[in-house]
């Protein structure tokens, strides 16, 4: 199977990466990123930068490129109830910051996707029948992108008014849903908590568990292709 596999920040890169170091590394022409064939998949790894455009852009690129089965958007996110180094296996993805309800459309939907994105339901079907357990536990619900890394209580509670089932935020998984969606390439959102939204210790947080949550949300994506 070939996977294209998207990250925000090098530091998510690195540790697909370093999980496995022992095979031969390729560059991508094009893009900051590698091929690795491993014995059952060619995982295609590209840097998109952070921002739901930047995120769109890359993945938009990467398509154009490499005829993919699948791509994985992995990496960290702010949780809402979920604790850092937990992790999220995303069943649905929405736009926080799309508003167009003078328009009578619900909170995030679009005129052409008036429903939130759908990770590949085959995946997730399968995934609930393995065994997960591990250091960390392992949730499955929605996460939300917007423009924004949120640390303010009033944009929490704005978000979780319009999407009480929301369980993480980032800046990038609605961008590469949405682009997978209109190509009709399956998708998969997966992401390990590296902050607590609107707590006092965030930023610390963020800076403390990036490293290894990045390694956590690895981890996951090998367990549960491989």
């Amino acid at each position: 199977m070939r996977i294209g596999l998207i990250f925000a920040m090098d530091v998510e890169k690195q540790a697909f990466q370093s999980l496995l170091k022992g095979y031969p590394l390729k560059p991508l022409d094009g893009f900051e990123g590698f091929l690795i064939e491993h014995e059952h998949h060619q995982f295609y790894g590209v840097l998109c930068g952070v921002g739901k455009v930047q995120a769109a852009y890359t993945t938009t690129k990467l398509l154009s490129t490499v005829d993919l089965d699948l791509i994985i958007n992995v990496g960290v996110a702010g949780g809402l109830s979920l604790t850092p180094q937990s992790l999220l296996i995303a069943d649905q993805v929405v736009y926080h910051d799309v508003d167009l309800k003078a328009f009578n459309y619900a909170p995030g939907a679009l005129p052409q996707h008036p429903e939130p994105f759908q990770a590949d339901a085959a995946s997730l079907a399968r995934f609930k029948t393995m065994d997960l357990s591990g250091p960390f536990p392992v949730h499955f619900g929605m996460i939300a992108s917007g423009d924004q890394f949120v640390t303010s209580k009033q944009t929490l509670f704005h978000i979780l008014s319009r999407f009480p089932q929301v369980q993480a935020v980032d800046m990038e998984a609605a961008g590469i849903a949405h682009v997978a969606t209109l190509e009709n390439v399956p998708f998969l959102i997966i992401r390990a908590i590296s902050d607590t939204l609107g707590s006092e210790a965030q930023t610390h947080d963020f800076k403390t568990f990036v490293e290894k949550a990045s390694m956590q949300a690895a981890k996951l994506v090998l367990k549960v292709v491989l």
